[in-house]
């Protein structure tokens, strides 16, 4: 098991939103991707099994890059995704930091929102999101989401948890996902 990148999403803090679908005209390019392909398969698979290679980062792409592309660093397709594949390499320890606070993966077992923020603060000094999906009434760990500022520097996520945990029931790590 590994944890891989899902997305990068630009939000609007003020409006507490995640603007989607920005500009509509500018279509994903496989092309533009081709040097780092590989890469992406490595650190941002598509998780989507029964689509073709290039769905997923299509999907990313038309839906949240391009309402990225307002920041330089995200003003390409290319600059975007790499984006994706640094960020893996610079946080690539989301697995040990949950592991070290003793909270493994356990198709059972049942972990606070906090537990998991915590974990993750004491490696970044930040708070995180904590995203959850809740299905036949069981809660289970979605996503981690590290929050950055327009200038790219790592900051606190202003929410603990997305509306899908569970607080009062705890979450599931799962082992099987």
């Amino acid at each position: 098991m590994q944890w891989s990148v899902h997305g990068i999403w630009p939000r609007d803090v003020e409006r507490k939103y995640y603007p989607e679908f920005c500009n509509n005209s500018w279509a994903f390019d496989p092309e533009q991707i081709k040097s780092i392909e590989d890469e992406l398969e490595q650190v941002w698979p598509n998780i989507h099994k029964e689509t073709d290679r290039y769905s997923f980062w299509e999907h990313e792409w038309t839906k949240h890059g391009t309402c990225a592309t307002g920041l330089q660093p995200f003003d390409s397709q290319f600059k975007y995704f790499s984006k994706g594949i640094e960020w893996s390499k610079k946080y690539p320890y989301i697995m040990d930091t949950l592991t070290s606070a003793g909270i493994f993966p356990d198709d059972t077992k049942k972990f606070s929102a906090e537990e998991f923020a915590a974990a993750v603060k004491v490696r970044t000094k930040k708070d995180p999101m904590i995203s959850c999906l809740a299905v036949d009434g069981v809660t289970y760990l979605e996503e981690i989401h590290l929050c950055f500022d327009k200038q790219l520097n790592l900051i606190d996520c202003d929410t603990v948890t997305n509306e899908h945990c569970d607080i009062a029931d705890g979450i599931i790590y799962p082992a099987n996902a």
